[in-house]
């Protein structure tokens, strides 16, 4: 997040409020299963009391953990930017275009690998194979012609 955060001119972000909610009522109703959650003392929780909520442990496993850390849910935050959200996006050009001999068109490399691994992003909307191009003998119609019914 914080690579993006830099790269994109993010001046700062906090969690909505909604959010923050809708997590904290996640995490209470997952720690219900955990031993820390029954009346102990624990430093797990809240000033160290017996009862109340665990505060200090995540609510799932040290992997889920990991995994939901991969692709930060950016729509949960409030985000200012620097001046304008989108100057990020440069001239509308990549460096490759502007550097001679650069591959412009890796991605089309990249897309075919995808598709051999059978990525599922493109297993939704499957790309066709590239075909010769078509013969363009394309015959155009006189203009005092009467379409054909």
């Amino acid at each position: 997040m914080l690579t993006h955060v830099q790269r994109t001119s993010i001046k700062s972000f906090s969690p909505k409020r909604q959010a923050i909610e809708d997590y904290y009522i996640w995490t209470h109703e997952l720690m219900k299963r955990l031993s820390v959650s029954y009346p102990c003392y624990s430093w797990f929780k809240q000033d160290g009391q017996d009862h109340g909520p665990v505060l200090a442990v995540y609510a799932g496993s040290r992997a889920h953990f990991y995994e939901s850390l991969k692709e930060p849910r950016l729509e949960d935050f409030d985000i200012e930017y620097l001046g304008n959200r989108f100057a990020y996006l440069g001239n509308g050009f990549t460096r490759a275009e502007t550097t001679k001999g650069a591959d412009v068109v890796w991605y089309l490399e990249e897309l075919e690998n995808d598709i051999k691994a059978g990525t599922e992003a493109y297993d939704i909307c499957p790309v066709k194979p590239r075909r010769e191009p078509a013969d363009h003998n394309i015959v155009i119609p006189k203009a005092d012609a009467k379409p054909k019914i």
